[in-house]
């Protein structure tokens, strides 16, 4: 299974949505710096183009926790 395809399979179905999210926001800091680039983005559909709206200290990265609130708006508008 591709690295995308795990990511996005956690992130959309996960089984413990903590533990999703974690694993995902590893998955996805390839370089480990601890927050997710523009570029460790481009993984997930949707979070490159959206990553403004959810980088709340503007340092054009997104942290565990702001991760965390592009998972569940996402997940809002698929319940939707």
């Amino acid at each position: 299974m591709s690295r995308k395809m795990l990511i996005t399979s956690m992130v959309l179905l996960g089984a413990s949505q903590a533990y999703a999210n974690e694993e995902a926001f590893k998955q996805l800091d390839i370089d480990q710096s601890g927050a997710i680039s523009a570029e460790e983005a481009a993984a997930i559909e949707g979070l490159q183009e959206t990553m403004a709206e959810y980088d709340l200290n503007g340092d054009r990265e997104l942290d565990q926790q702001e991760f965390a609130q592009f998972v569940a708006a996402r997940e809002s508008k698929s319940a939707s």
